[in-house]
């Protein structure tokens, strides 16, 4: 009885609040009431591989190979679209082999797009991948502290065939397409990469024999065991591999691993979480003094993803031997480990071979593709519910939400089953509990509490949104197959491996000896190797170890050669105390936005323009990412990173909505209640970079041409701060919001934010590939000019010379190679392999941005947004400007102040702030 006195209260106190509000507020308001809803659940109607493979499970194999019919000898372009027709004899299931070559230019794998009679067939072909290939450029050689150089990558361009398959590696099996008899038709679409083609055929499916059938071949062919001794292969070494980040990597917790060095960096691995994507390979040339059958056995770590066995693809010159070398698996321990439980036999000629690695998925490809439907399904069922009952319900409010909402108890129980076959199959590959299963388990205990009593989802909603963040976030990194190797053994089957570990008094020694040696070693230092050299600058860098460590590797390889020695630092602060103290740096990196116009007003670092060369290397960049780091006509930094908006969106959920991406702030308008209704919002950070681009699409500028006052308080910038600041109060939008999770759940299907969170969905939300995309962001219409006006401002970073620097010309020189298109695309790349594509560096070079693996059409929207980029101008006691315009929004959002009036006085601070500033720096 209470419970409902409470219930018919709280009802009057909203109907009141509703008739006192905006209409877009009442809107958002009656969304929540007895309404049907607008959106209907997204069933997943995926076109994939999977539902084509269903249709065509009773097809037999083709009998015959059938060649393309190729325009000429050799067919090749850059992103260029490639048309051929097969004769196919008999009908039945075919693989497609490609023999092509990578031709130089780019360091990302080619991606070609596939349509089959002027059709896509199923989604996977949207993006189909050709590996390049790597090797080494040098031996390995030792920097002047003894510590091991990394080798430069290059690219070599041979032959290579391929039988095309699934570039997320879900499927352990190439593509098997079915064909009728007859002229087949195939367009190869040009996306990313420049290919050359030399032969397109149709195969019969290979069917490997099982290991099983494999032994009785040896015995029929009269194989005997080999009787050579023990053969290791260095790992390090490798001869070949599919991505230029497969470099060697060093390890240091173990005596075993050679070569060894206590306290000094030897490259003595690979792999590991530069090693953790699908499709990724490495390859050896290994010999064979004696025919016969040996054991290949591997000297490994899988120590990054707990709890979960990784598989690896072994081929022989070219071939699997048998069915279960196509997923080898490498189980998890916190150690060193051997192999030892393949214990298979391989059959090797006397002489050279081939041997290859391959990350895939093995058995948990099915399992992955399964967790992302079992994801996606309930994002689904999530969205269905808050457009019931919003994203903060009244838990004391009957929402019928079992009559609103389809079958709820049904789904919710399918779910629950669901789960509990993805735990069993997850324990069965693990061999035993880990993270997912352990959270699957818990969720599908929640899913089944909820599907028999549906009203109690209102009072576990908040839990249930979070179990979904949580298992997302645990299947992404299932996804990642991670394995460091030190050796291969080749041996004959009687011989006995080594120990996987040092003995334990050995281990004791080594721990001793590298915590005492821990206290003469300067590892924050990053001494470069270049002999011969008359100069040294110093340069620090304050981001992590593995950036400087790449820095230092990229230094090694391909600047020493200028006769100029660097001596890099990993600091974290203390440049400005250096500064003062005459102790600093030639070169500072990674300085902030507004930190080198803030030192250059206190003579503290060098004017770039000085430099004969500057007005070449500043066409590097874009204008405007050179803006902020401009003062009275110096030039105090060059730009690394340079990021800006995009607006992303999520295509199912604006499908259902029956909208489009907003073209310009007005037809946003017009989406907003829509979203409201459905209790769905727009993403709009409450940032400083919001309001600037807000102002600058309407004319208006920060601040006066001579910088000696804010702008802000004319009629265009009080008018934008009106527009922006309406945004949170008359149409509700959250000042604060988790995009990625939000995104993810569809409650936030649409939002303006910084590009690089591309890579972050990517990585993060991967059962939402191809359910969203990213465009250019609103603007104004012109009718003038007949354009939209995107015009958006940027993030940057700089690199600076300090101006106590005595070797200016030196500290150029790197300046120059640092911020090179060249330089650039290398550190990309390596920075990505070591800490993965979220982590993709947004890098200020203009070309080195088209080189970095964004897809044609990706790097389409972010070239046309980019035109229309600009900076925000720094200027003595400009920090004001933002700390005010921030305390002017908290007042209007907080306290409901007059929005006009509000900035108005605010800017009133700022300038007496920037009249301070600049009387006390002497620039007035």
């Amino acid at each position: 009885m209470k419970k409902r006195i409470l219930s018919v209260m709280l009802a009057l106190i909203v109907s009141v609040s509703v008739m006192s509000t905006p209409a877009f507020a009442q809107q958002s308001a009656q969304s929540t009431s007895e309404q049907s809803t607008e959106i209907t659940a997204n069933q997943n109607s995926k076109n994939s591989y999977a539902d084509y493979q269903s249709e065509n499970t009773d097809k037999k194999a083709g009998d015959d190979v059938c060649y393309a019919v190729l325009p000429q000898d050799k067919i090749s372009g850059e992103s260029k679209d490639f048309n051929f027709q097969i004769n196919i004899k008999t009908p039945g299931l075919y693989n497609l082999e490609v023999e092509y070559t990578c031709l130089e230019g780019g360091i990302s794998a080619i991606e070609r797009k596939l349509l089959i009679n002027n059709s896509l067939l199923f989604e996977e072909l949207e993006d189909i991948s050709f590996e390049r290939t790597f090797e080494d450029e040098t031996e390995i050689t030792q920097d002047s502290l003894g510590n091991d150089i990394i080798p430069s990558q290059i690219e070599k361009s041979i032959s290579q065939t391929k039988r095309i398959n699934d570039i997320s590696g879900y499927y352990n099996r190439p593509y098997e397409f079915y064909f009728e008899a007859g002229t087949v038709s195939f367009s190869l679409i040009g996306i990313v990469g420049n290919m050359e083609i030399t032969s397109i055929k149709a195969v019969p499916p290979e069917k490997l024999p099982t290991y099983s059938e494999t032994e009785k071949i040896y015995e029929q062919k009269g194989y005997k065991e080999a009787s050579k001794p023990l053969e290791i292969i260095h790992t390090e070494n490798s001869s070949l591999k599919s991505s230029y980040t497969l470099v060697p990597t060093t390890d240091r917790s173990s005596p075993i691993t050679k070569p060894y060095s206590v306290s000094k960096l030897k490259l003595n691995t690979i792999g590991g979480d530069s090693w953790a994507t699908t499709g990724m390979w490495l390859e050896w040339n290994i010999s064979v003094k004696e025919s016969g059958l040996y054991r290949i056995n591997f000297h490994y770590r899988q120590n990054v993803a707990k709890g979960v066995t990784v598989f690896r693809k072994l081929s022989i010159d070219g071939a699997v031997p048998f069915e279960e070398a196509a997923a080898l698996p490498f189980v998890y321990n916190r150690s060193w480990n051997i192999d030892e439980y393949n214990d298979y036999l391989y059959y090797l000629e006397a002489g050279e071979h081939t041997l290859r690695l391959e990350s895939v998925l093995g058995e948990m490809g099915a399992v992955l593709m399964e967790s992302e439907d079992f994801m996606y399904s309930l994002n689904s069922l999530y969205r269905e519910i808050i457009t019931v009952t919003g994203t903060s319900p009244d838990i004391y409010r009957d929402y019928k939400i079992e009559k609103r909402i389809d079958r709820l108890s049904e789904r919710l129980s399918g779910l629950a089953d669901s789960a509990y076959a993805l735990i069993k199959k997850i324990n069965d590959i693990s061999g035993g509990k880990n993270s997912v299963s352990v959270l699957l388990e818990s969720f599908a205990e929640q899913l089944k509490q909820i599907a028999k009593e549906p009203s109690e989802i209102t009072e576990q909603l908040s839990d249930f949104k979070n179990n979904i963040i949580s298992l997302g976030e645990t299947i992404s990194e299932m996804r990642k197959t991670p394995l460091e190797l030190d050796y291969i053994y080749i041996s004959d089957p009687k011989s006995e491996l080594p120990k996987a570990n040092g003995s334990f008094w050995l281990s004791v020694k080594h721990e001793i000896s590298a915590f005492f040696l821990s206290f003469i070693e300067d590892y924050s230092s990053f001494v470069s190797d270049s002999e011969g050299t008359t100069t040294s600058i110093g340069v620090w860098v304050s981001s992590g170890r593995e950036q400087a460590n790449i820095i230092k590797t990229l230094i090694n390889s391909s600047f020493t050669s200028s006769g100029i020695s660097v001596d890099l630092k990993l600091v974290q602060g203390g440049l400005l105390q250096a500064m003062i103290a005459g102790n600093g740096p030639d070169v500072a990196l990674n300085l902030g936005q507004s930190d080198p116009v803030n030192y250059a007003l206190r003579n503290a670092v060098y004017d770039l323009t000085k430099f004969s060369d500057y007005i070449s290397v500043s066409k590097r960049f874009n204008q405007g990412a050179l803006t902020p780091f401009t003062f009275s006509g110096g030039v105090y930094a060059l730009p690394e990173t340079e990021s800006f908006y995009m607006l992303f969106y999520r295509k199912d959920v604006l499908k259902d909505l029956n909208i489009t991406p907003p073209e310009t702030w007005d037809e946003l308008y017009g989406i907003l209640p829509i979203l409201s209704r459905n209790n769905m919002e727009f993403g709009l950070q409450s940032s400083l970079n919001t309001f600037a681009t807000l102002l600058y699409q309407n004319g208006g500028e920060f601040y006066r041409s001579d910088a000696t006052a804010s702008s802000l308080n004319s009629q265009v910038g009080l008018n934008t701060f009106t527009q922006w600041t309406d945004f949170y109060t008359s149409y509700k939008l959250s000042v604060s919001f988790d995009f990625a999770n939000r995104f993810r759940t569809g409650e936030m299907p649409m939002a303006i934010v910084d590009y690089t969170s591309y890579n972050t969905l990517t990585a993060f939300a991967p059962e939402l590939r191809g359910y969203w995309d990213f465009c250019e962001i609103p603007g104004n219409f012109d009718p003038e000019t007949g354009e939209i006006n995107r015009t958006t401002v940027n993030s940057v970073s700089g690199v600076s010379i300090l101006a106590s620097s005595e070797h200016k010309d030196e500290a150029w020189e790197f300046l120059k190679w640092w911020v090179s298109a060249n330089t650039q695309t290398n550190y990309a790349t390596k920075i990505e392999s070591v800490l993965g594509e979220s982590s993709r560096h947004a890098t200020a070079n203009l070309e080195a941005r088209q080189n970095i693996g964004w897809s044609a059409e990706s790097l389409k929207k972010l070239n046309n947004q980019a035109n229309w980029v600009i900076g925000i101008p720094e200027i003595a006691g400009g920090y004001y400007t933002s700390r005010n315009i921030t305390n002017a929004f908290n007042s209007v959002i907080n306290k409901g102040t007059v929005p006009n009036t509000t900035l108005n006085n605010y800017v009133g601070v700022i300038n007496r702030e920037i009249e301070s500033k600049r009387k006390e720096l002497g620039i007035d």
